[in-house]
């Protein structure tokens, strides 16, 4: 009985860390969030490694 809640609770584990892991690489969890007031100047990463520029978000965005 108690290896069965062991192994339960190692793969609840293990599912919420590969859950995380995904929300951060996909970016929906960002734990940077710089001061608008320290840091006014915005910009936008257009490296080839970004992937493909949407120029609609981009407007959309608060960028100076």
């Amino acid at each position: 009985m108690m290896i069965k809640k062991i192994t339960i609770i190692s793969l609840l584990a293990f599912i919420f860390t590969l859950v995380l892991f995904k929300a951060l690489d996909l970016g929906l969890i960002w734990f940077v969030y710089p001061s608008e007031e320290k840091y006014p100047i915005r910009g936008i990463d257009v490296s080839n490694h970004q992937g493909k520029l949407n120029g609609s978000l981009t407007q959309l965005s608060n960028v100076k």
